[in-house]
């Protein structure tokens, strides 16, 4: 009885997950350089079927791995779950690459050549990670390709949250009038700031006393930017946190330390994750236009965990498009 009943659950598990299987797939960029990522199919290939698609940038590693299958399985039971198109990239270092594909693909480090500051891969050619996702909208923009598609969600889990919430100030896709895009920013270690201004032990945002320079560089702050978000100007980059619909998101029993950016401009933003994810809510408020773009939702009971906090109801509206 035990050999059957787990065969049923293997079975129905399958017929949950297979659909939305992903395999090993890679942007071919100038100068050689090769990507990876995870999805059904090329993104060249197109989808007539395709209405949905969801970008995921994954956390920090020991080995880069297809996580879609996670995300697939939290919209499994919806009637539109085939219809979604997941896509993961690979940021992988010398240390999480896969080993089959050491020397093959780009790589990033997390100083020069930092994936979660948009900075570019190691070497000559090397490509801007937030280049790599503006690739990916433009292959899914295309209404050739995808002819039914009609929404996008860029969303990442903690490093992955980082990139996300950067992307959303700087990043250069073109956005499609048949498309409406949304970003997921969950748990990230640290967010953007884009004045002096950090959280006082009264509850108020002022200019920390002595002065910490650091917690005001890229990718903490405005100052120092690299090529890719140097592009833009101030104004523009307000201008996408206030036209961008952000959800952000952390388990309100996020408080551990372990992976946390612990530097000395990293800790002006609070002492946890989630006391960051708290005050960034408070800073956003202080300017009314990003504020109407962004949510913030605290999922209850959760640490740091994606297949938690990704299981929240508000994300898996999102994933089909929905905002409430």
């Amino acid at each position: 009885m035990r050999i059957v009943a787990f065969l049923g659950v293997f079975l129905s598990c399958l017929a949950g997950v297979f659909p939305c299987r992903a395999q090993e797939n890679f942007l071919e960029f100038p100068g050689g350089v090769r990507v990876l990522y995870w999805s059904r199919q090329p993104l060249e290939t197109g989808s007539a079927d395709a209405e949905y698609a969801v970008i995921f940038v994954h956390g920090l590693q020991s080995r880069t791995k297809d996580l879609t299958p996670v995300l697939s399985a939290s919209i499994r039971e919806d009637p539109r779950a085939d219809r979604v198109l997941f896509v993961q990239p690979a940021f992988v270092t010398a240390k999480s690459c896969p080993p089959e594909f050491r020397g093959k693909i780009a790589e990033w480090d997390l100083k020069k050549h930092d994936w979660r500051c948009g900075d570019p891969s190691i070497g000559d050619s090397g490509v801007s990670s937030y280049a790599v996702l503006d690739r990916f909208c433009e292959l899914l923009s295309d209404r050739g390709r995808y002819p039914h598609l009609k929404h996008i969600l860029f969303c990442g889990f903690s490093a992955g949250g980082q990139v996300i919430n950067r992307y959303v100030a700087v990043g250069k896709f073109v956005r499609g009038e048949h498309l409406d895009h949304s970003f997921v920013v969950g748990g990230p270690s640290t967010y953007l700031y884009v004045d002096r201004r950090r959280p006082a032990s009264d509850g108020e945002f002022r200019v920390p006393e002595p002065e910490v320079p650091e917690s005001d560089i890229w990718h903490l702050g405005l100052n120092g930017r690299n090529a890719y978000a140097s592009s833009l100007s101030e104004k523009e980059i307000m201008e996408n946190f206030a036209t961008r619909p952000v959800l952000y998101m952390c388990g309100d029993r996020d408080t551990g330390k372990r992976g946390l950016a612990s530097s000395v401009g990293a800790m002006t933003q609070g002492e946890n994750r989630y006391r960051r994810f708290l005050n960034y809510q408070r800073y956003i408020a202080l300017f009314p236009e990003w504020a109407k773009a962004s949510r913030f939702v605290a999922v209850p009971g959760a640490a740091h965990q994606m297949s938690r906090v990704f299981a929240a109801p508000e994300f898996l509206r999102l994933v089909f498009g929905g905002r409430e």
